[in-house]
């Protein structure tokens, strides 16, 4: 023979069913695989898939997953709560807002933690309070005469979507932390984006 072995048929077999395996992984499986994760550590129904099969977040977990915040609402169990700015709100922002916050991870990973508290808030909980969100600041809650929620002046638009390791608040704006608008409306001084 010119130097290619022959496999024995059972090597034949195992190859046939990996490749298959890997073809027909389901979501959560290959998601633990392109963060290196156990398989295990993804979490089922988890905030990043519920928000997947919502529809209205693609600008928000494509950023999330910029920043590497995805594999946290992906594999830890929280509880989280995340006020989750829907694709409308992003597209409210000015375009060259919208631009540098995407153009600097940093400042984008600092605006997405100012959405995130770790612990979870149903709708009814929500009152005229204060909540740390993991940026660090803090986040006003109230609710209007008009019987709506607000987080910081967002209004919360879809309440109470649950997920295994927390819940989601769909707000129409993007909270920015106090301690870093400057720096991104300064950029621009013909920006009016000041919350």
């Amino acid at each position: 023979m010119s130097g290619i072995q022959k496999l024995p048929r059972y090597a034949k077999t195992l190859t046939l069913a990996t490749l298959a395996a890997v073809l027909f992984m389901p979501l959560d499986a290959a998601a633990a695989n392109r963060h290196n994760l156990p398989k295990s550590r993804v979490i089922a129904n988890n905030i990043i898939l519920t928000a997947q099969r919502d529809g209205n977040f693609r600008i928000l977990l494509s950023a999330l997953r910029d920043t590497g915040l995805a594999a946290v609402l992906e594999n830890t169990s929280g509880p989280y709560t995340l006020f989750a700015p829907t694709d409308a709100a992003f597209s409210k922002l000015p375009k060259n807002v919208f631009q540098k916050l995407f153009d600097d991870k940093k400042q984008l990973k600092s605006v997405l933690l100012n959405h995130v508290v770790k612990r979870r808030i149903d709708l009814s909980a929500i009152k005229h309070d204060s909540l740390r969100a993991l940026s660090g600041e803090y986040l006003m809650t109230n609710v209007t005469s008009s019987g709506f929620a607000t987080v910081d002046g967002a209004i919360v638009q879809k309440a109470d979507i649950k997920c295994s390791n927390g819940i989601i608040h769909a707000i129409d704006d993007v909270l920015f932390p106090r301690s870093g608008l400057e720096n991104i409306a300064q950029s621009n001084a013909s920006s009016t984006y000041i919350r």
